[in-house]
Order: C-alpha cells, then sequence, then structure tokens
C-alpha cells in the first residue's frame, strides 16, 4: 500500500497533466543527490497511516497538515525495507528535466516565498491541473457519449450481421460438401445454356427493335401530317412525308433485299421476313396508305390553292416564285406522283397553263411596246435598186413618206451583230429617250427574251417536272412561239428591206448556236420556222429587184448626167452591204464569218437547210 500509495502522488508530471511540454520548461536544475541510505528496518514494526488521512488524497489546503504528512511519510520511507528500491526510483525520477525544474522550483518558492512550503504549492498546483484535466476529460465523454451509444449499437449490428453470414456461408458450405461432381457438371451445363438463350434472346430483341423502329411511324410524323396547323411548307411536315414514304418502300416490298434496300439496313435480311407479310406489317401498311392520302391532299392544296397562283399575279418575279414555292418542294411532287399519279398531273397542267398565259401575256406586251420602236427603214419602191422617178416622187407623197431612204447602205446596222448576247432594249427607257431602232435590233431584243426565258423554263421543268419537263415545256411555250413567229410574218408582209433581213437571218443562226452552247435545244425547230419565214423573203425582195432591172428602160430612169446614175451607185451600195453583212465577225464571234460561197445555215449541224451560196444558189449568182 505504501509503495501504491507513494507512485499514485509521485507519477504525474506537467507534461502528462496538461501542464506545458517539455519544451517550453526553464533549463533543468543541477542533479540533485539521493536521500541517504536508511538502515534496514522490519517491515512489520513499521506504523501504518490511514489512507483517508493521507496529505496527497486530502482535499485540504492547510500547510500544517501538509507539512507533517510529508515528515511522516519521510520517516516512513527510510525506516522502511524498500528504501533501497524507493531510492533507486527517486534517482530515476530527479533525472527527468522536468521533475528537476519543479524541484528547482519549487526550492525557489521556499527559499524566497513568505512562509509557504514549496513542495506543498507544487503539489496543490498538480492537483489543479489534475483536476482541470479531468473536468475536461468528462465534458469530453459527455459530448460523445451519444456518438459512441451509436457507435456501439453499429459494432453491435455489424457483429449480428456477420455471425448470420457465417451461419450462410457455414451452410452453403456443408451443402457444397453434400453435392457431388455430377451435380455440378449438370450445374456447369445449365448454366452454360442459360447464359446462350439469353444471348440470343438479346439478339432478338436488338433485331426486333430496329424492324419495329423501320415500320412504325412516329407519333410526332403522324401528328404534322394530320394537324392542319401545320403548313405544308413547314420543316415538319416534309421531314413527317419522307418518314411516311420510307415506311411505306420498306412495307411495300416483295422480297427481304427489297426492304432493306429501302430501309438502309439489313434487319429483313437478318430477320429471313418480308415486312409486308407480317401481321404488324400488313396492320402498319393501311395506316400508312391513309397517311399517304391525306398529306398528298394537303400538298395538292398547297401546289393548286397558293404558290402556282402567284405566278398569275401582276408584276410578279416569276423567277423567284419558281425557286422559292416550288422548286424548292419538288420532293413533295414526286411524293404526290408516286402516291397519285392524277393529283400529279392535274398539278402539272395547271403550272403549265398558268405559266403560258403568263408567257403569253409578256411577250404580247413586249412586242406591242418594241413596234412602237420602229425605224420603218425602206419602203415598196425605195428598196429597189432600178424605180422609176415617177414612182419614187409617188412614194415620197404617199404612205411610204415616213420610211427613211438607207435601205441599200448599211452604215451603223451591221453593229447589231456585236449585241447579239446583249439586253433585250428597254422599252421604257427607249419611248422616254424617243428612240427609234430598225426591225433587226427589235427582232435581236425579242429573240434574246425569248432565249433567256426558254433556258430557264427548260432548267426548272426538268427539275421540277423531271421526265415529264420536255412536255410541259412544249406547252408552256407553244402559244409564245406561235404570237413570235406570227409578229415576224406580220412585219414581214410589208418589209422591203433586203439588208434587214440578211442582218435576222444571220442573228436567227447566231441565236441557235447560243441555245447549243448551253445544251438547249427545244428550239431548234422555232429557228427553222424563223428561217423558213426569213428566206423566202428575201428571196422575193431579190425576184423583184431582178424584174426591175429587167423591165427597166434608159427613158424611165432620167437622163444621162456627168455623175454616176443613182441605179449605179444603189447597186454599189447594196453589194457593199451584203458583203460586209457576209464578212462581219461580231459579237457571234468566228461561227459567224462565212465567205460568199459558204452557206451560213451550213454551219449549224442540226439545221435542214442546204446549198452554196447565200441566197440558197450559186455563189457566183
Amino acid at each position: 500500500e505504501r509503495n501504491s500509495f507513494y507512485r499514485l502522488n509521485a507519477t504525474p508530471t506537467r507534461s502528462n497533466m496538461g501542464g506545458p511540454a517539455h519544451s517550453d520548461l526553464p533549463s533543468p536544475a543541477p542533479h540533485l543527490p539521493p536521500f541517504p541510505p536508511s538502515p534496514p528496518v522490519n517491515d512489520a514494526d513499521l506504523p501504518r497511516a490511514p489512507l483517508a488521512e493521507d496529505p496527497y488524497l486530502s482535499d485540504s489546503s492547510d500547510e500544517d497538515e501538509s507539512s507533517a504528512a510529508g515528515r511522516h511519510l519521510l520517516s516512513l520511507l527510510r525506516s522502511s525495507a524498500l528504501a533501497s528500491s524507493i531510492d533507486a526510483d527517486l534517482s530515476l525520477f530527479s533525472s527527468d528535466p522536468a521533475v528537476r525544474s519543479a524541484l528547482n522550483d519549487d526550492a525557489y518558492d521556499g527559499a524566497g516565498g513568505s512562509g509557504g512550503s514549496g513542495a506543498g504549492t507544487t503539489l496543490a498546483r498538480i492537483e489543479d491541473e489534475f483536476r482541470a484535466a479531468e473536468s475536461e476529460c468528462v465534458r469530453a465523454y459527455e459530448g460523445a457519449a451519444s456518438d459512441l451509444r451509436d457507435l456501439s449499437a453499429e459494432v453491435s449490428g455489424c457483429l449480428d450481421l456477420l455471425s448470420s453470414s457465417e451461419e450462410t456461408l457455414l451452410g452453403l458450405q456443408a451443402d457444397l460438401s453434400s453435392v457431388g461432381a455430377d451435380a455440378l457438371g449438370r450445374l456447369r451445363e445449365e448454366s452454360g445454356r442459360m447464359g446462350a438463350e439469353l444471348a440470343r434472346r438479346r439478339r432478338a430483341e436488338r433485331l426486333l427493335r430496329e424492324y419495329l423502329r423501320h415500320v412504325v411511324v412516329s407519333p410526332a410524323a403522324a401528328g404534322s401530317i394530320l394537324d392542319g396547323q401545320v403548313p405544308a411548307t413547314d420543316a415538319r411536315f416534309v421531314g413527317a412525308v419522307e418518314e411516311v414514304e420510307r415506311r411505306h418502300r420498306f412495307l411495300c416490298a416483295r422480297t427481304a433485299g427489297e426492304a432493306d434496300a429501302a430501309s438502309g439496313g439489313d434487319v429483313a435480311e437478318r430477320l429471313g421476313l418480308v415486312p409486308g407479310h407480317t401481321a404488324a406489317g400488313a396492320e402498319m401498311r393501311t395506316h400508312v396508305t391513309r397517311l399517304r392520302l391525306h398529306a398528298a391532299a394537303r400538298v395538292r392544296a398547297y401546289f393548286l390553292h397558293d404558290a402556282i397562283p402567284k405566278i398569275r399575279c401582276a408584276r410578279t418575279n416569276i423567277r423567284m416564285v419558281q425557286v422559292s414555292a416550288l422548286l424548292r418542294y419538288r420532293n413533295l411532287l414526286d411524293f404526290v406522283h408516286d402516291v397519285s399519279p392524277e393529283v400529279y398531273e392535274e398539278i402539272r397542267d395547271v403550272y403549265v397553263e398558268s405559266m403560258a398565259r403568263a408567257l403569253h401575256v409578256l411577250f404580247r406586251t413586249y412586242g406591242g411596246q418594241l413596234s412602237r420602236l420602229d425605224g420603218k427603214v425602206g419602203g415598196r419602191y425605195f428598196g429597189l435598186i432600178a424605180v422609176e422617178e415617177a414612182a419614187l416622187r409617188s412614194a415620197v407623197q404617199g404612205k411610204d413618206k415616213e420610211r427613211r431612204y438607207d435601205a441599200f447602205n448599211l452604215g451603223e446596222r451591221g453593229k447589231v451583230l456585236d449585241l447579239i448576247g446583249a439586253p433585250p432594249i428597254l422599252v421604257h427607257v427607249a419611248l422616254a429617250e424617243g428612240e427609234k431602232y430598225p426591225y433587226e435590233m427589235i427582232f435581236r431584243s425579242i429573240m434574246k427574251h425569248l432565249m433567256d426565258s426558254a433556258t430557264n423554263e427548260y432548267k426548272f421543268t426538268n427539275d421540277f417536272l423531271g421526265d415529264s419537263g420536255r412536255d410541259a415545256f412544249s406547252g408552256i411555250f407553244s402559244r409564245t412561239l406561235s404570237l413570235v413567229l406570227e409578229q415576224l410574218e406580220t412585219y414581214l408582209f410589208t418589209c422591203y428591206d433586203a439588208l434587214g433581213l440578211l442582218l435576222m437571218i444571220k442573228l436567227n443562226h447566231g441565236h441557235r448556236r447560243i441555245m447549243h452552247s448551253r445544251q438547249v435545244h427545244v428550239l431548234d425547230t422555232f429557228f427553222d420556222r424563223v428561217t423558213m419565214l426569213l428566206w423566202p423573203r428575201l428571196k422575193m425582195l431579190l425576184d423583184s429587184q431582178v424584174r426591175a432591172i429587167r423591165a427597166a428602160g434608159a427613158e424611165k430612169l432620167g437622163g444621162v448626167e456627168l455623175h454616176p446614175h443613182y441605179v449605179s451607185r444603189r447597186y454599189a451600195e447594196f453589194t457593199s452591204s451584203v458583203l460586209l453583212i457576209l464578212y462581219r465577225v461580231g459579237g457571234v464571234g468566228a461561227m459567224m464569218n462565212a465567205g460568199p460561197t459558204q452557206n451560213i445555215a451550213d454551219r449549224t449541224p442540226t439545221t435542214p437547210h442546204s446549198g452554196n451560196g447565200i441566197f440558197g444558189i450559186g455563189g457566183n449568182s
């Protein structure tokens, strides 16, 4: 008891009682000498002090009691048989820096204090530190009590779970130990069979999912077609029509290969199914057919009641309507052609009729306005080389007096060949400026306008109407071409301008070459008809010249004068003008460079005409 009592009260230091660390203590004091050895004393003869009165455990801080307890303890220790061991322990304690520092502080306090005991002060301070540490530990324990309880509960639950798992594993071990090798083999075989079956079912699931994706129409697509609020030009409607058309081709395929070609996949071949022969395919084909008919009706309404009527409106840019309202939705027209050829023909006929009417009105108006710019070159008598003076006087006083008198002089008229590719005449500008033009300029403007319109319409009908585009072009331009030929024929009835006819013939062949360079041959027949109107009229004028020269006499052509006769001057001017036209190389280029012994029409591969001279007869004629 004395040993434990001493160790309890001598062990605590500042470092383990919450005091400052060793590094914070002052430098250690010099080594203290151990207690002097005591003679051995019998342990039975030592008096025993009651523990309740031990000054180290007492709560009293009285200085006298502490001093008395210290002296009593020292006497006991010196007389004890264990003094030698206690001395060793004290030597060990005294070697500790913290203990030496505390003893030095106590010695200093005992020497310089005002009557207080140094050991008692140290013990009191140690007790205070001990109580403070104890209170801190109690507070920490109280704060962590709930967490410790929860942790204890969790540990108990984990122990129970581990116990049950142990029991389960032990039972499984017992069961497995009772199963033989044959049973394990059967289990492995059954597991492999079930794994293979699962893989086959998953593969079948993927194939069926892909198959249904090609069969079923999405609700969004069906809603876009059936909902009248979605315009036929909306991207949702166009996409829905394309989706329905893909489903239709897939369902109507007669073989699995055709179905895969329509869908762009290989699901039908892999499943070995013809979509239309399945129950789902037959049911969906009925729904898809109804959707296609409904979509075709909406497309018909758009073309007939919205897009095509814009062409007939006044002051409409037809080309813009064709590109933005018609050609942009060519796929919808192809869809209608597949669903209902009758509706497709109706749309085509309405477009052909509307476009034909618009072009006819346009060229009729344009031709009528250009006729107001005609300079009216030549006349019945002014176009003859050999004409009597009386006929000239009557012509000047008659209805031909407004015609110009330069039917034999080419002048600046040959420049029209340089303008073969130039834009047409702007009628409102020419009328405002009071311009007048020979008829070959008017002819060039009409033909230029006609060629551009024909080229645009030919390209458009081929793109928009496909295989039926050529027939549609013929229906569109038949009235317009007839109108142009009628206007030309009306002019030729009163035309006595041979040079103008030669210029128009050369322009006509140049126009043919231009259309060939554009890879548009639909006007070849029209050019042939124009040529068949110009050449006979030119031949008639030349025949009339021959008849006039043969019928002329010296007495009818006026008297003899010193300067050249007017008939000679006319013939010279006419001949030189014809040669200038034949050898003229203008905007038509080298393709128009022809000699007098080569037929202009011969240089056009598709022309049906032949001959050696410019007038269809021998060049020397």
